[in-house]
């Protein structure tokens, strides 16, 4: 992915357990705010890859910035498993993210975890493009598998959790 302009953006949805198009949770996708002139530098659309370990709680605001990734022995609750890009074209509505994000995350989970995710104990959220990155051309999506109040120091690579 080249580095654009702006941030991503969690659409707020943990997967269901069942990986249905209902969402556990809904946050609003918001706007970067990186007026010009204020003396703040258009930062670079975050990026990560697939196999690299995180701390959920860096990615858990509406926007994102930064990915914080660790190394995989230390502490972590996240992990990037699955990473698609999305369709060119006009910013997608809600019913298109969820679509994309449910069809796209699931799909890529069970071959680095080593399960199918309707079978596993994580959970997914994604972290996708604002609408001022995709405007800049910013397409991909990310997928995360995180664990709920706990941490573990091995990956998620063939877990099977």
């Amino acid at each position: 992915m080249s580095p654009v302009a702006g941030s991503a953006a969690l659409h707020g949805q943990a997967l269901t357990r069942f990986g249905s198009a209902a969402w556990a949770t809904a946050l609003a996708a918001a706007v970067v705010a990186t007026a010009p002139g204020c003396g703040i530098a258009a930062p670079q659309a975050p990026s990560a890859e697939v196999g690299d370990c995180l701390d959920m709680a860096g990615v858990e605001q509406a926007q994102v910035s930064e990915i914080p990734t660790v190394d995989c022995a230390q502490k972590h609750d996240g992990q990037v498993v699955h990473a698609f890009e999305m369709r060119d074209g006009d910013y997608p509505d809600d019913r298109e993210w969820s679509t994309a994000i449910e069809e796209g995350c699931t799909e890529g989970f069970e071959d680095v975890v080593g399960i199918a995710y309707a079978e596993s104990e994580l959970m997914v959220q994604d972290l996708s493009p604002t609408r001022e990155s995709w405007e800049a051309g910013d397409r991909q999506v990310l997928c995360l598998a995180f664990l709920t109040g706990e941490t573990t120091s091995t990956s998620f690579e063939g877990s099977e959790l």
